[in-house]
């Protein structure tokens, strides 16, 4: 495994064995003998990759023309070193282990493999989705000190990550690949379990990170916050964030996504922060689902393409501090259910097309500061209600705009 042929990486490796197919993985076809087989196997299996994702690898050498998952596995398989001490370690800890299984013993050659089929397969899999997301996202062209995937350099101590120690269950890769059905939920108390630093958070702000979010990047069991705002990433937020089911900060603003706000995001729970705005080519209406955030501190929704309406299920965002969606192609009126959100502290609608009254009902926002308006086709601010608003901005410079005796800036 210390082989550093530049061609395993980049385009022409060795063959994996057995090939895995749709078929073989249905029918009980015997497990791979190899590391590069088991992690591409199991990644498959457990939903964290897809199969065609490791399909067509390339034979010329351009590892340009490897997807993010080959290149990541390849990688694991044939980069990713042991340093020498903790090599000579596991090589006293093979020499006195009396395993007899296949998978195991085929692999014993390879001890100076950073991680192997012994490894707890979440663990594995940890490693590989970092591997992919370095490669989905250009990693070689990032503005960061990158260490990132330095050979045997745990990925906890990759700029950016952070980690805790979290106690996971112990079944290796290699009895994952054994009983795959019955692999267990990272929570699973009732099977043997080790403690492992796992990722909780990864913070690569302005990094000109580029390409997309990879599936396997929404499979980090343990992920809190996830902050990749400025940079030049593309294509949709994938379908499968739901799966980051302990997310509390979701900070993925001023970057170049389209399509429409995944409803999925809706699943995520434990949200406190979302912050996807100064993404001018994500449109479509605020989905329904937002309002299944009853944890949501701060919304920041901001020049971006949306249209609609303020989906009513927002009412159910009562610890909502902060709400900004300025610059968008909002419409209606401003809704009466704004006054129960009695957390709010700032509101921004500016910049979009509501009309008609601002409902009294705002005078149950106490604790509101902040309150822009302008550039909205609205009639009288009714300022007995706003008597504690510091800031309120309103279309009241001139005679026809917006009546407003209490603003603080006109425009």
């Amino acid at each position: 495994n210390g082989n550093n042929d530049d061609s395993n990486l980049d385009g022409s490796q060795p063959e994996i064995s057995p090939e895995t197919t749709d078929d073989t993985i249905n029918s009980g076809t015997p497990l791979p003998t190899d590391f590069a087989g088991s992690v591409q196997l199991h990644m498959v299996e457990q939903d964290i990759s897809e199969l065609t994702s490791f399909q067509g690898i390339s034979d010329n050498g351009n590892s340009s023309e490897l997807s993010p998952q080959q290149r990541a596995r390849n990688w694991l398989v044939f980069y990713d070193i042991m340093p020498d001490n903790l090599a000579d370690e596991q090589d006293e800890q093979n020499q006195s282990n009396n395993a007899t299984d296949d998978l195991v013993n085929s692999t014993n050659n390879l001890s100076s493999s950073y991680l192997d089929v012994n490894t707890p397969a979440y663990r594995v899999a940890q490693r590989f989705a970092a591997a992919v997301f370095y490669f989905a996202t250009k990693g070689e062209e990032w503005d960061t000190d990158n260490q990132w995937l330095q050979p045997g350099l745990d990925e906890c101590d990759y700029p950016g990550i952070r980690c805790e120690e979290v106690t996971i269950p112990s079944i290796s890769l290699a009895e994952a690949l054994k009983y795959p059905k019955y692999f267990p939920d990272p929570s699973d108390g009732a099977v043997d379990t080790t403690t492992e630093r796992m990722i909780v958070e990864i913070n690569l702000p302005e990094s000109n990170l580029k390409g997309t979010l990879p599936d396997e990047l929404m499979t980090f069991p343990f992920l809190r916050r996830l902050g990749l705002w400025s940079n030049q990433i593309e294509g949709q937020i994938p379908e499968n964030i739901s799966r980051l089911q302990n997310l509390e900060s979701l900070l993925l603003d001023d970057n170049k996504f389209t399509g429409d706000i995944v409803p999925a995001i809706g699943s995520l729970e434990k949200l406190k922060m979302l912050s996807l705005g100064f993404n001018p080519y994500v449109g479509g209406e605020i989905p329904e689902e937002i309002g299944n955030l009853y944890d949501l501190e701060a919304l920041f929704l901001p020049n971006m393409s949306l249209r609609g309406g303020l989906p009513s299920s927002m009412r159910n965002l009562e610890n909502l501090k902060q709400l900004e969606v300025q610059l968008n192609n909002l419409r209606g009126g401003i809704p009466d259910w704004l006054g129960d959100l009695v957390n709010l502290e700032k509101l921004n609608l500016s910049g979009n097309s509501f009309y008609g009254e601002v409902p009294e009902v705002l005078s149950k926002l106490i604790k509101l500061r902040e309150l822009e308006l302008q550039d909205n086709d609205l009639g009288t601010i009714p300022c007995s209600a706003l008597e504690a608003v510091a800031v309120l901005s309103a279309n009241c410079k001139s005679s026809d705009g917006t009546s407003c005796d209490c603003c603080t800036l006109c425009v």
